[in-house]
């Protein structure tokens, strides 16, 4: 990458919650340490990202389908200088921007893929959609091995997030078994059945959800949470900046994605996450920090794998620092 490049970022249209796309984004730019970075979002989420991203700078755009949106989005890209790096976090962001940007300004572009759809089996559409952003693309990143697996997408680069290599200081309590921690979305799609299934089997007793207000739940998921808790104590305390920061030493956490697993692993947490079909199996087993989560298989509630302790050996700035993130974008954009 040339220091004197321009660094151009298109995110999707969901930038509603704070999740894995939007911390990615966030922690690549403050690691970047490069001074002209734009961020082109969707205008819907102008207050989320405004207050994710206060000193970058930022462009707004309609992600509608309008005629309108769409005339507006071209003319977006042509006003863009013609010698900076595009690049696009998922494929939903290549459609609105990188086709024009493709016949337009005939630079190199490139692309994150984040993820899955968050429904098993995938739709046809989706792997299709991801093989075609992929054939315009000049070099992707996968979020993921499973990626190059279940779409057929084979990545320049593989990667997992990163940590700060801070610890974050945790409160000291009392060690209580009984107890688990939720950190994550709260969706059908996210674990969080599979979840409540599993500590009701163990019989914890109490259970708290980080990074969700119970008033956000969906009609469905507040009719299911109904059935389990006639059964356990269940408390959402909201979201926190640094989710870690109100669990206990050594407590037990469930979470799934792989930005809060490995988070939880610097933080020495016993963590536990779930799948519910051979995607996401392959989305932790694959990974390379399996080894240290008890993964459960929701099919059976059974644990599938029961976690190694973390050696002493593993130096987490180093081998899973945002440093070795920003590495990799760095290879792509060469």
């Amino acid at each position: 990458m040339k220091p004197s490049s321009d660094i151009y970022f298109f995110v999707g249209s969901n930038f509603k919650n704070k999740g894995g796309v939007e911390i990615h984004l966030k922690n690549l730019i403050s690691n970047l340490g490069h001074k002209n970075i734009s961020v082109i979002a969707n205008i819907i989420n102008r207050n989320e990202i405004e207050s994710l991203l206060p000193n970058t700078k930022l462009i707004f755009a309609n992600y509608d389908n309008s005629t309108f949106s769409i005339i507006k989005r071209f003319l977006l890209v042509v006003r863009l200088p013609r010698n900076a790096i595009f690049h696009f976090h998922d494929y939903n962001s290549f459609i609105k921007f990188g086709f024009f940007a493709k016949l337009i300004i005939k630079s190199k572009l490139y692309v994150t893929f984040h993820g899955w759809e968050g429904h098993y089996p995938l739709f046809r559409r989706d792997k299709l959609i991801r093989r075609l952003v992929k054939y315009f693309a000049d070099a992707t990143i996968n979020v993921g091995e499973f990626i190059k697996t279940w779409y057929n997408t084979i990545g320049d680069e593989t990667i997992y997030g990163g940590v700060s290599g801070k610890k974050t200081n945790l409160p000291k309590g009392p060690i209580d078994n009984l107890v688990m921690y939720y950190v994550g979305r709260v969706a059908l799609d996210s674990g969080f059945i599979s979840f409540l299934e599993h500590v009701i089997d163990v019989r914890y007793n109490c259970v708290y959800i980080i990074g969700a207000k119970r008033q956000d739940l969906t009609p469905e998921l507040s009719s299911r949470l109904q059935y389990f808790e006639s059964n356990i104590k269940i408390e959402f305390l909201g979201w926190y900046d640094d989710p870690y920061s109100c669990i206990p030493k050594q407590s037990k956490v469930f979470t799934t994605g792989y930005l809060s697993i490995l988070e939880a692993l610097e933080n020495d947490l016993e963590i536990y996450s779930s799948y519910e079909n051979p995607l996401k199996k392959d989305y932790l087993i694959h990974s390379p920090f399996s080894q240290y989560i008890n993964i459960i298989d929701a099919e059976k509630n059974e644990i599938l794998i029961t976690r190694e302790k973390l050696p002493n050996s593993v130096n987490w700035a180093e081998d899973f620092g945002w440093t070795r993130v920003v590495e990799a974008y760095e290879r792509v954009w060469k």
